[in-house]
């Protein structure tokens, strides 16, 4: 049993520190603050957010520090390192799980090359990824490749 616990927490270490660092970073955002309040507030002024940032930053560098607290900024920047983490984890995975096949793995016949879908099309672009889209002549199972641009 403990075999199995140890072989778990190998396999998903990069998960678990994933979500400790999520809620960390959620919890920083959110002290003493409804979270659906909080996310709310934050989708409707974040342009005037930035702008006075950017304005506080260029006029007056102390001044700006006072209003920002630490804690909401360690917050966000822990979020934006989750959010590019679990990104390369996602790509590097769909890159190594998606072998390049030649022939069908249930009927072992060959396989024809067919239009991508729109989905897969977004999903390579924003990943930077190739991927094609195989269908078998018999059994009319699709597979897909990935492989870096």
């Amino acid at each position: 049993m403990k075999r199995r616990i140890k072989k778990l927490l190998k396999l998903y270490s990069f998960e678990i520190a994933l979500f400790f660092l999520i809620s960390t970073g959620l919890f920083l955002l959110v002290v003493d603050v409804d979270l659906k309040e909080n996310i709310r507030h934050l989708l409707t002024v974040t342009y005037s957010f930035t702008k006075e940032f950017l304005k506080i930053i260029l006029y007056n560098l102390t001044g700006g520090f006072k209003i920002i607290k630490l804690s909401n900024l360690l917050g966000f920047l822990i979020l934006l390192i989750c959010f590019y983490l679990t990104y390369k984890r996602w790509r590097d995975r769909l890159i190594k799980s998606n072998n390049v096949l030649k022939t069908c793995e249930k009927c072992n016949s060959k396989l024809n090359r067919i239009n991508k879908t729109n989905l897969l099309k977004l999903l390579g672009f924003f990943m930077r990824l190739k991927i094609r889209l195989y269908e078998c002549d018999k059994c009319h199972k699709k597979y897909k490749t990935c492989k870096e641009k």
